[in-house]
């Protein structure tokens, strides 16, 4: 629920309500609309399969006992994978983005989503990163769009995280939002380029 409307299917296992401060666009009912996702993929160096009972066990390990809000979504979000499985490569990033990035897509928006691994980076790795990231980037048209949404710690890492898009031909950054160490409420920002 969001603004008081529903978004999203409302027979999904999962739902958050009202999980944001201020909106990221004008009418999120009239956005929702207008998105198509056409492919998903991800990497991990060791994905969890949570398709077995020993991969949904590991995973709700990392959930404090006295959390059920995070572990009721948590749950549904399993429910959800089970269903409609992604992709998950076991890869590092730094491979998989020069791997899954080397050649454009065109007529689509390519996305990489990266939340909460910066900290589990060497320098050297995060160096390494950026600069695929940035090769990635000097290869974006029009045509074939390239944004890198990253959800990171901020000063505080404990309770302030922030949500930044690097987007591509164009390049251009944006701070989106703000929100604690386990998502909501997510404060949206209003938007300004560096």
């Amino acid at each position: 629920m969001v603004a008081g409307r529903p978004l999203g299917d409302l027979a999904s296992r999962l739902s958050f309500e009202e999980p944001w401060e201020g909106l990221p666009v004008r009418d999120p009912t009239v956005a929702q609309g207008l998105l198509c996702l056409s492919e998903r993929r991800g990497c991990d160096p060791a994905p969890i399969d949570l398709s077995t009972q020993e991969g949904t066990l590991t995973l709700l390990s990392y959930i404090w006992p006295d959390e059920p809000d995070r572990l009721a979504r948590v749950t549904g979000a399993i429910e959800i994978a089970r269903s409609h499985p992604a992709v998950v490569d076991t890869a590092g990033a730094v491979a998989w983005v020069e791997r899954c990035l080397a050649e454009p897509h065109p007529g689509r928006l390519t996305v990489v989503w990266q939340s909460v691994m910066r900290q589990y980076l060497d320098e050297t790795e995060r160096h390494m990163l950026e600069a695929r990231m940035e090769q990635a980037g000097s290869q974006a048209t029009d045509e074939s769009p390239l944004a890198w949404v990253t959800l990171e710690p901020g000063d505080d890492h404990l309770s302030n995280f922030t949500a930044t898009c690097r987007s591509w031909p164009h390049e251009t950054t944006v701070t989106l939002a703000d929100c604690g160490a386990h998502g909501p409420p997510v404060i949206w920002r209003p938007t300004h380029r560096k």
